[in-house]
């Protein structure tokens, strides 16, 4: 791997101090932006919570594993790509969460039926994030190159809780995970790979018949996301049961 530069973040409701090792010059700044300082996977105040278990499905160098480390929770993290799974082991072992985080270097599947598949890198003009699997979509000069699946049903319990975001792949994992609940969810769901609001939909429904809660800002008068003008091109959604949620303040349910 080429030069790294470390970067230092506060958590700004922990306070706790993170450093991240990161490549020069790519998006990976702009990951930690998103998750760390502006709690990306934290709308409406939905966060970890002590002694949390979670499985980071997408974990790209670490930030939200390690944000939740900061809460006292533990992570199994998943990331495929060789150069990021790298950096994610780095910043587990630099921020001393060694204990609480395990990574694990695979893409999450559905089932066992396929050991390995082809994964779109997305490194036009310094990206590093993004990526995905190349049956789902090719990244204009980017890079194809052959990654490990896991199996994720094992891992998929009812005592853990899930962060996914995996660039257009929660449309194939989710409608066949939806029906297996676990504590709390929240993904990504990828407008721009997977522009079909009636799909985002049809998994909305179907978690619907197993939580309390499932939370998310939905465009119901459109049936197709228009990748030319609504940014961003993904939408967040929170899932959960109970009355109140766990790391969550005056929730409310979608009608």
């Amino acid at each position: 791997m080429s030069r790294l530069d470390t970067v230092h973040l506060t958590v700004p409701k922990t306070g706790k101090e993170l450093s991240f090792k990161i490549r020069p010059g790519t998006s990976d700044i702009k990951a930690l932006d998103e998750v760390i300082t502006r709690n990306g996977y934290g709308a409406r105040k939905w966060h970890p919570v002590p002694g949390e278990q979670w499985l980071d499905i997408g974990a790209n160098i670490g930030a939200f594993s390690l944000l939740a480390a900061t809460y006292g929770a533990s992570t199994i993290a998943f990331e495929p790509d060789p150069s990021s799974a790298d950096l994610l082991r780095k910043n587990v072992t630099l921020n001393g969460y060694d204990d609480q985080i395990t990574v694990i270097e695979a893409a999450a599947w559905y089932d066992d039926s396929q050991q390995t598949a082809s994964f779109s890198r997305n490194t036009h003009r310094g990206n590093v994030w993004r990526n995905t699997l190349a049956s789902i979509k090719e990244w204009q000069n980017g890079q194809i190159i052959q990654v490990d699946l896991v199996d994720i049903r094992p891992y998929w319990k009812p005592d853990y809780s899930v962060k996914m975001d995996i660039e257009g792949a929660e449309a194939l994992l989710l409608p066949r995970l939806a029906d297996l609940p676990v504590q709390r969810l929240t993904y990504e769901w990828s407008f721009e790979i997977h522009p079909s609001i009636i799909a985002f939909r049809d998994v909305r429904d179907q978690l619907r018949n197993h939580y309390d809660h499932v939370e998310a800002d939905w465009k119901e008068k459109h049936d197709t996301w228009d990748v030319r003008y609504w940014f961003p091109q993904c939408e967040t959604v929170q899932v959960w049961n109970g009355a109140v949620n766990l790391g969550y303040t005056n929730p409310t349910a979608v009608p």
